[in-house]
Order: C-alpha cells, then structure tokens, then sequence
C-alpha cells in the first residue's frame, strides 16, 4: 500500500509541473506535503525501512520512476539537487530541457528574469531580502523538475550566481566572485533602496547573461575560439547566418566544446584549408531547432564513422562538454559505403539510428550541433 501511495505522489508531481496555473507557492507545498509524507511513511516500520523504494530515498534523497515518456521524483531538502550520474545516459540527453529552464530567465512572469533584468512591475518596488527569497523558492522547485537535465556546471553557476552557494563562478576569461546574497549586494542595497543591483554591479550581471543565451554573438564567440586556436590565419573561413543566431544553452560549455572540434579540424589541415560555418533555424511540429554546422570542405575521413574509431582522442571531450546541451552528429564520406551519418549525442526517443545512411550532398567533414528553443 505505502509503493502505491509512493508512486499516485509521483505521477501528481507530473500534473503540478506541467500546471500553468499552479503558483510558486502551491508548487512548493506540494513539494513539502510529498517529503513529509515520506519521512512520516518511512518511520512507519521495519517493513517499510526495507522497501526498496524507501531505502533509496533515504540513502540518495530521491526517489525516480521512469515510463515510456514520464520521469518523475520527489526531492528530499536534507540532499544536494544535483546527484551524480552515470557520464553519456542518452536516456537523461534532453536539450529541450536546458533550454526551457534557462528561458525563465526571460519569462515575464518568473523571479529569474529579474535577476537579469530591471524590476519593473506596476504597484511594486524592488526589495532585495524579499527577491532573493522568492529567487530561492523558484531555484528548489525549477532545480527538481529539471534536476536530471542540468549540466553540473551550468548548475554550480547559476547556483553561485544567486548566492545559494558562495562559490566563485566563471565563464571564458571571467572569474567572478558575485551573487545577489553577497554582503556587497547587501550594503549597496542598503544605500540605494528599491534600486535593483543591475545598476550597481552590471558588468558582473551581464556577465552571466552572457553565459546563458547566445543573442547575435555567435560569430563573435566562434572568432574568439578561433583566434585562441589559431585558427583564423590558417583557414578560409566562410561564415553563413550566424549574426541571426539568438537561443538559449550554456554557453561556456559550448565554447569549450567548440574549441575541441576546432582543434581537431586544425590537425587536418592538410585535408583542406577551407571551412564553412553556417546557422539556421527551423520551425518543426515538436518545436524549433537552431542548427549549428561546422564543415571542414573538402575533408573526408579515413576511419569508419564508428564511435570507438572516431574518439580515440580530443573528440571525446567535445561530448562531454556538448552532453545535454545538443543533438551532435558527423556527416562524412568514409570507406564505409551504407554509412556517411553518425549520432553521438541524441535522446533515444527520438528514434534515430546511432549510424545510419542520408541522402544529401556532402561538403565535407560536418558537424552539426543541435540545439532547441
């Protein structure tokens, strides 16, 4: 009876989640009726304590249950949000996912836009020990509905960025020691009430604004690792659409999966001198797509397009930088003739082949990156 009631609280939480007209509040309270209601269960007896279920919330603080298209947990506060996984579950691949948790920094009606932008709502001022507070409610809920599907990292910044935790963040060249709980924040509020941070301390804001949307930047971030690599004087290099490029991702673990697929096309060189980089955007029926391709001209590969042959070196870091980020996959001619396509990065429920044969003109040696908005 208790596993019953266990898993009708499970598939509850996948009715709050999906509720737009549930507030903060009632969300939270759901969370915390479902965690009581474990800890008073697993008191219960001996029995229950054996559970399997049961043990495994005690010992990890979450329990999940995953169906064909439902994945759902309940959270205990006593845990850390994020636990870890095993690297490369295509299973916990979900880019949508990234994508809709940092669009609330965009969204009107969410705490989490305001910490980028100007407090402006009518009949309300701007009090930092109130924001901060529902800044910290939305960070609990938003990081267990999302909770498989946030890079460490990009969790560890936004995490530090609000001042839960009093690391120092960084993105590129930046190391920044801000939040909006730091006692700098603090004092600067003190003298300069109902007056959001932004206009104090915008460098270090816009910083990470940078680091979680990519708006009309994009070739300047690809010329930048470019000109780290060394790229830029050893290529001709055509660049298609990328000014248009606006979506939201982790851009620090972007650049710095870029920077391994650059350094990998630099190493053959000899292949071909010529690159061609193009974006586009595509309206499809579960959403839109912003493709990234990355084609070394004229370069062909002398491998099998198989996993194991092609990720022998730095390209295995590219997929743990791009992991949950974005679809990846390589077009190639190879000696392989029934294969020119593999997918590295993909959710399974996609239905797509790991290595499979297209129908379309091959420039080059292509990589193309996926994302979701």
């Amino acid at each position: 009876m208790e596993e019953r009631r266990l898993k009708f609280f499970l598939a509850l939480q996948d009715e709050v989640e999906k509720s737009k007209n549930l507030s903060l509040g009632i969300k939270e309270k759901f969370y915390s009726l479902a965690e009581n209601y474990l800890d008073e269960s697993s008191a219960k007896s001996s029995s229950i304590e054996e559970n399997s279920m049961f043990k495994t919330y005690k010992e990890n603080g979450f329990i999940a249950i995953e169906t064909d298209d439902l994945e759902v947990s309940v959270k205990s506060k006593k845990k850390s949000v994020v636990t870890s996984e095993q690297p490369f579950d295509l299973n916990h691949h979900k880019p949508e996912n990234v994508t809709a948790f940092l669009s609330l920094f965009g969204s009107s009606d969410h705490p989490f836009k305001y910490l980028v932008h100007d407090y402006i709502k009518p009949g309300e001022t701007f009090d930092l020990e109130s924001f901060n507070a529902k800044v910290g409610e939305s960070f609990k809920i938003e990081t267990i509905r999302f909770r498989y599907s946030l890079p460490k990292y990009l969790y560890s910044r936004v995490e530090a960025f609000i001042g839960i935790s009093t690391k120092m963040w960084f993105f590129l060249d930046y190391r920044v020691n801000f939040s909006f709980r730091a006692e700098s924040v603090k004092n600067w509020s003190r003298e300069n009430p109902n007056i959001h941070p932004l206009f104090g301390f915008k460098d270090q804001i816009q910083i990470f604004k940078d680091s979680i949307r990519v708006d009309g930047n994009l070739k300047e971030l690809i010329n930048y690792i470019l000109a780290n690599r060394g790229i830029l004087t050893s290529f001709d290099i055509e660049c298609v659409n990328l000014d248009n490029a606006a979506f939201y991702t982790d851009v620090d673990a972007l650049v710095s999966g870029l920077i391994v697929i650059f350094n990998s096309i630099k190493q053959r060189v000899n292949n071909s001198s010529k690159l061609k980089i193009s974006f586009e955007g595509k309206a499809t029926q579960s959403g839109r797509l912003r493709i990234l391709k990355i084609i070394h001209l004229g370069s062909n590969c002398s491998k099998n397009l198989k996993e194991d042959e092609l990720f022998s070196g730095d390209l295995k870091d590219a997929k743990k930088f791009l992991y949950q980020l974005c679809d990846w996959s390589i077009i190639a001619n190879n000696p392989d003739p029934e294969v020119n396509k593999i997918n590295i990065l993909f959710n399974p429920s996609k239905n797509l082949k790991p290595r499979e044969k297209v129908n379309e003109p091959i420039e080059g040696f292509t990589h193309i990156l996926t994302f979701y908005s």
